[in-house]
C-alpha cells in the first residue's frame, strides 16, 4: 500500500504563453543587470584620493614629492633655514595634530 507519488508533469505551454514567458526572462535579465550596476556604483573604487588616502603615511609623502617637486624643494629649503630649534617647536605643536586627524 506504499505507493509512490508519480513525478509532476509539467505542461508544455501555449505560444502565446511562451512568448509571456520569454517576455519576463528578458525583464528578469534586465532587471539583474540593473542591479549589478547599481551595486557597482554604490561600491567605493578605489582609485584617486580615496586609494592615497588608504595607504600609509610614508607612501602618501613620497607621491606628493614626485606629484609636486618644487614645493618639496622649497619646504626643505625653509626647514633648513629655520634651523633646528624652531623645527622641533613646530614639530611639537603639529603632531599631536596630525596623529589626532589621522585617528
Amino acid at each position: 500500500m506504499n505507493k509512490h507519488p508519480s513525478p509532476a508533469i509539467t505542461p508544455v505551454p501555449t505560444p502565446e504563453q511562451q512568448l509571456v514567458l520569454d517576455r519576463i526572462a528578458m525583464q528578469r535579465g534586465r532587471l539583474a543587470l540593473l542591479c549589478a550596476a547599481q551595486q557597482q556604483r554604490k561600491t567605493p573604487s578605489r582609485t584617486g584620493w580615496a586609494a592615497l588616502l588608504s595607504t600609509p603615511l610614508l607612501y602618501q609623502a613620497v607621491y606628493v614629492a614626485r606629484q609636486h617637486p618644487l614645493a618639496v624643494t622649497a619646504l626643505v629649503a625653509g626647514a633648513v633655514a629655520a634651523g633646528p630649534k624652531r623645527l622641533a617647536r613646530w614639530a611639537g605643536v603639529l603632531l599631536p595634530l596630525l596623529i589626532r586627524l589621522r585617528a
